[in-house]
This record gives C-alpha cells, sequence and structure tokens, in this order.
C-alpha cells in the first residue's frame, strides 16, 4: 500500500486516497487507461469501480486482485513492464504509477515505451521516493540512509527527482505539474516509525520477527524506521509527476 498523503499536515484516515482522488481528475475523457505496478490492485479496483466505462489494464510481475477489487473492465498482464511491446502505439489515453518506478534501472527506456503507447496528448502520472540531489553530493553518512532505503523498498539507488525530469524531458514529455509532497507525508511517516520502533527495540521480540517473516516485510520495516528523519532532513523525497505527450 502507498504512503498516506496529509495536505493539512494531521494524518487522517482518507489520506491513503489522495494519489487515487488525483489521478481521477485525469481520467473523464479517458477510454483505455494503463496502470504499472498495480500489486494487489487496490488503487485500479478503486478507479475502475467509480469508472466503468473506462477499460482498465494492470501490469505487474505478480498481479493479484482483492476479490473486492475485482471488476469486468480490469484486465491484469502478468509482465515486466518494461515490455510493452504487446501493446501498439497510442494505446492509452492516461498511464499512471504509485511508488514503483523507483525499482526500474532502466528509467529513460521504460520513459520511451510509456510515451510510445500513449495516444496524443496523454497523461503520465507518477508517484515516487526520490533522493534529493545526486548520490555522488552527499555524505557518507547520507550515502548509507539513502542505500539502506533504497535496499529495503527492493529499489536500485534513487534518482534524485531532477534526474528522473530530465528522462522524462528527453523521453518527449511536457510537464504539466511537478509537486514535493514530503512534507505531507511526514505524518505518514512518523507513523510507520513508531510502529516498526515497537519491533526494532524489543531485541528478543525483533530477532524472532527477523527470523520468520519475509524479507520484503522487513526491508519495509527497516525503511520504515529510517525514513521519517530522512524525509524531515530532506534525505529522501516523495513527489507527483504528472506529465503530457
Amino acid at each position: 500500500m502507498h504512503v498516506r498523503i496529509s495536505e493539512n499536515h494531521t494524518l487522517r484516515k482518507d489520506d491513503i486516497f489522495y494519489q487515487p482522488n488525483q489521478i481521477e481528475k485525469y481520467l473523464t475523457r479517458a477510454k483505455n487507461v494503463l496502470e504499472l505496478g498495480p500489486g494487489q490492485g487496490a488503487n485500479l479496483g478503486l478507479l475502475a469501480s467509480k469508472f466503468p466505462n473506462i477499460q482498465f489494464t494492470g501490469v505487474d510481475l505478480y498481479p493479484s486482485l482483492a476479490r473486492k477489487n475485482q471488476r469486468s473492465n480490469i484486465k491484469l498482464i502478468k509482465q515486466d513492464y518494461h515490455d510493452l511491446s504487446q501493446f501498439p502505439d497510442d494505446s492509452f489515453d492516461v498511464i499512471y504509477a504509485i511508488e514503483t518506478i523507483c525499482h526500474s534501472a532502466t528509467k529513460d527506456k521504460l520513459f520511451d515505451e510509456i510515451y510510445r503507447v500513449m495516444k496524443k496528448d496523454g497523461i503520465f502520472i507518477m508517484y515516487d521516493y526520490y533522493a534529493s540531489k545526486a548520490f555522488e553530493k552527499y555524505n557518507t553518512v547520507e550515502q548509507k540512509i539513502i542505500t539502506l532505503i533504497s535496499k529495503g523498498c527492493s529499489a536500485e539507488i534513487l534518482e534524485s527527482t531532477n534526474c528522473v525530469t530530465q528522462k522524462l524531458k528527453y523521453a518527449g514529455f511536457s510537464k504539466i505539474k511537478r509537486e514535493d509532497l514530503t512534507e505531507k507525508m511526514l505524518p505518514d511517516l512518523k507513523r510507520l516509525k513508531r510502529l516498526a520502533s515497537i519491533v526494532i527495540h524489543r531485541k528478543t521480540f525483533a530477532k524472532v520477527v527477523f527470523k520468520i517473516l519475509p524479507k520484503t516485510f522487513l526491508g519495509n520495516g527497516v525503511v520504515a524506521y529510517v525514513g521519517y528523519n530522512a524525509a524531515r532532513n530532506r534525505v529522501l523525497l516523495y513527489a507527483e509527476h504528472i506529465y503530457k505527450k
């Protein structure tokens, strides 16, 4: 599940819907929509239920839809989203990705492919984590923090927002909006840090948990523990990118 964005800087239950609510604004005239990396399909199911006349497609290495998210206007494809060769040019009105592009080691090629399958005047929306600057410009401690967060997320070393923006530009996209949401995610990161601390600060309990739980869960726990301070100190960023073909 993605991070919650609190517009009033106070954590509320509905903050989990910030990203899909923003994406929804660009779907009013869409007919075909693609989500990259939908995971268990929470956002895909939510948007498909609100827009029954839109055909939604999700591409993921391990796609799965909970029963509550299953809709007749959703098609799931089990595949690496770097390869969109099954889709012809100009296939989608809107393509979006929530906290998944950070896993890509070849964003330039991915953005080229997204651009290809997007219709003229189509919209690409991306929410993700970023480094605040190039890795080599961090001090040693900050580099260790970024490395730890990146590995905890099973991602490549996080790139800066400026680096990713340049790659979008080179692919041919035009910027509609780019917003730094780091401050607005701090309430949720603080909540996650508190939960992670319950385990990490109890050594015996932590040993048991680290032994029996999947590495992915443990990696997320580590990220939750260090992410709050990293974001508060502007080492880690979270941003919204909205671009047009």
